[in-house]
């Protein structure tokens, strides 16, 4: 056997033992993380349900949340046909700091291409909402959020006029006077010098104040970014809620 046929060996050999690792690290390693990191994810969502005294509604229970909005329909591209999705999997919905809290989670596929073979993959998402009263819709987005989902069609996009706030942010609206009267004095300083909403979009809609993250309903983050909402609501100034 010569010298190339022994390193040629060794290396299928290292390969093989790899691959091996790779998979025995996903069964015994990986999976048993994320089927606890679930168990607590769910046992965390029961803990704010019970403590909040929340409602909860799912695409089985066949109940709806009494505000707020839901996702937009998707499609199963793992399916020929291309079959509807639920449209939510979950929503909760309760008080929190003085203000109605709506939290609605969803999952959705997309096909992408990986090594020259086409491959569904399955994600989740999650919308968190504050209750307002009715106004325009107005959509405020860093210039590259965090959020996911855009309704945006019949907004114009335009400029403040103010160029710090031009060069992170970007403003769509149905009425651009609503816009300016929203942003001004301590909404520009959240925005401008509060790091959390430098990734974010936040969208007056459908009588709720919302924003869209990654990932399913988590309780401490549900809080977190109900928190980081509501923040920027309580700064609003009042002549925003009696916007005609």
């Amino acid at each position: 056997m010569g010298s190339s046929e022994i390193v040629g060996g060794a290396i299928g050999a290292v390969i093989l033992l790899a691959v091996i690792a790779v998979g025995l690290h996903r069964v015994f390693v990986a999976g048993p993380r994320r089927r606890a990191a679930e168990t607590d994810r769910v046992a965390g969502m029961a803990g704010l349900v019970q403590r909040l005294n929340a409602t909860v509604h799912t695409a089985q229970g066949g109940t709806r949340p009494s505000f707020g909005v839901l996702p937009e329909p998707r499609y199963n591209h793992a399916s020929d046909a291309l079959r509807p999705i639920e449209q939510f999997d979950q929503a909760v919905e309760f008080a929190y700091r003085n203000h109605q809290v709506l939290g609605v989670d969803y999952t959705y596929n997309v096909r992408v291409n990986e090594a020259g073979r086409s491959v569904v993959r399955w994600l989740q998402n999650n919308i968190v909402q504050v209750r307002t009263p009715p106004t325009p819709r107005l959509r405020i987005s860093a210039r590259r959020p965090a959020g996911l989902t855009y309704r945006g069609d019949e907004l114009t996009v335009f400029q403040l006029g103010n160029a710090r706030f031009d060069d992170v942010f970007e403003v769509a609206a149905a009425d651009e006077r609503f816009a300016r009267t929203v942003l001004n004095g301590p909404v520009l300083d959240l925005l401008l010098y509060g790091s959390r909403y430098r990734d974010k979009f936040l969208e007056f809609d459908a009588g709720v104040v919302r924003s869209e993250f990654a990932g399913s309903l988590d309780a401490d983050v549900l809080l977190s970014n109900a928190g980081l909402l509501i923040d920027f609501v309580e700064r609003l100034p009042q002549q925003a809620w009696r916007y005609r």
